[in-house]
């Protein structure tokens, strides 16, 4: 097993699960970030959307198997995994801005063996509703199961499948992936057809990282008044792309600081009652931030020789 593997699950499961700060294999970590996307004009007639949010992930390892005996090395791993988000969307076709609020709470399996192939299953439970919403929570789940095959030393194949709401509906799609390390400093990554990365370690505490991928979500808002339907629950649905260059700064074996601009995509933006759409708009393309800070525990002790 190597540095390659742990990086190829850093940059999946940022692509597949739209976290803003990474997510290794082999080792714990909480984070924060916070983030804005500044007020965007309708495309083609009158309007205006806006998004802040604050956002707090983890990830606890409650089982670790680590094997280093020659021909026989392999690492294992069982973690809980969790999020939350507070994000306050503006939108002039509601009344009033919303404060929507995303938790996930999960788990996950990965698995290193002699063949420098990863394994991983990673699960959860959640949901994203408007703090207006007056009944119980509506609870969704999200899936990926993924798996890679060495080709050569620079090239790994990625498959597995990936369930979630990318592309602003919760669908079951396949994952089919490359990832090519170019040099000890280069590698690329494109996994089909959510993302493109090239990732460029500029010394031993700093890594740039450019990204094109999807920027999909799915919330649940209330129908405060804001149309003629008899249902008090409705669905916020955007779909787009976005192209990204991130800075990830190592501060100290334990803290490290993630920085992200990016452009999103022109999006589409749709308002539903159960199947019947109520409105939908076009957004057109804007810029975005965020910031985030990285605290890792378990890092380094127990991990394999070679991993990073």
């Amino acid at each position: 097993m190597n540095r390659v593997l742990a990086a190829i699950l850093l940059i999946t499961s940022s692509s597949l699960a739209q976290e803003s700060l990474d997510n290794s294999p082999l080792s714990g970590m909480i984070g924060v970030s916070f983030g804005r996307i500044p007020q965007t004009n309708f495309a083609t007639d009158s309007g205006t959307y806006e998004s802040r949010w604050s956002w707090i992930n983890a990830v606890v390892p409650i089982y670790r198997s680590i094997n280093l005996a020659e021909d026989e090395r392999s690492f294992q791993q069982i973690a809980l995994t969790g999020s939350l988000r507070r994000n306050t969307t503006e939108l002039s076709i509601i009344a009033e801005p919303r404060i929507i609020t995303t938790a996930w709470l999960g788990g996950s399996w990965s698995y290193i063996g002699e063949s420098k192939n990863l394994y991983l299953i990673s699960g959860s439970l959640g949901t994203s509703e408007d703090k207006l919403i007056s009944g119980p929570p509506t609870i969704r789940f999200r899936l990926m199961a993924m798996g890679t095959y060495r080709l050569s030393d620079p090239l790994h194949l990625m498959y597995g499948v990936n369930y979630s709401a990318l592309f602003g509906r919760d669908l079951l799609l396949p994952i089919v992936g490359l990832r090519w390390t170019i040099n000890d400093d280069w590698s690329s990554t494109v996994i089909l057809p959510f993302s493109f990365s090239l990732r460029y370690l500029a010394g031993k505490s700093v890594t740039l990282q450019a990204n094109i991928s999807a920027a999909g979500e799915r919330m649940r808002i209330a129908n405060n008044g804001d149309y003629a339907v008899s249902s008090n629950d409705l669905q916020l649905r955007t779909t787009g792309a976005k192209i990204a260059v991130r800075c990830a700064i190592k501060l100290s074996d334990a803290f490290g600081l993630n920085t992200e601009i990016g452009s999103i995509s022109r999006r589409t933006l749709t308002i539903l009652s159960g199947t019947t759409t109520l409105a939908t708009k076009q957004l057109d393309a804007s810029g975005y931030f965020s910031l985030g800070i990285q605290y890792r525990f378990s890092a380094g002790d127990n991990a394999p020789a070679d991993a990073e």
